[in-house]
């Protein structure tokens, strides 16, 4: 069963997906189906990388060194107001191990909120942002710690405005 939860909390909430084995990586299209009305997002619109090696996000990101921005971007200019991103992403065992965070925004002005630590597999996470005209919005995948070993996975992200209706909790045993 792959459920989430939906948070009152006006900034947002990051939860892991309950019963679920932590080696399965949710299905793009389930993600899709499960994300609130907007613009799909998937990992190639995203950078990976330091500044002298800077890519594509690949489909497994490894966390091994120091603290940093795993993914970030896509950098979009957005309307003013206020706008939500969902994103979808999977930790390994090892890589749950660590301290991350998701940050939704544009320089310098970030909302941040911290995944659960110690909970490997699937995470969504929904995050509110308000922006300001000529803002180039990005999402920040932040490890926060140095790590030895593990993998990190986005999934998607769905993007739109806070005021679109979320929809309810979904199952589903096959993911």
């Amino acid at each position: 069963m792959f459920t989430f939860k939906r948070g009152s909390s006006p900034r947002g909430r990051a939860e892991p997906s309950p019963r679920i084995d932590a080696d399965a990586v949710i299905k793009t299209d389930v993600a899709r189906q499960m994300a609130p009305p907007g613009k799909w997002l998937p990992p190639s619109d995203f950078q990976s990388g330091t500044a002298s090696e800077v890519g594509p996000c690949p489909a497994a990101i490894d966390i091994t060194g120091r603290a940093r921005y795993l993914v970030y971007g896509p950098y979009l200019a957005l309307a003013p107001g206020r706008w939500r991103a969902t994103i979808f992403l999977h930790l390994c065992p090892d890589a749950a191990r660590r301290p991350f965070g998701v940050q939704f925004g544009a320089e310098p002005d970030y909302t941040t909120l911290d995944l659960p630590f110690g909970v490997p597999g699937n995470h969504r996470v929904d995050i509110e942002h308000t922006l300001r005209e000529g803002d180039a919005a990005q999402i920040r995948l932040w490890l926060k710690k140095a790590a030895f070993h593990g993998h990190a996975r986005l999934i998607g992200v769905s993007l739109g405005p806070a005021e679109a209706p979320a929809p309810p909790s979904v199952g589903s045993d096959h993911v």
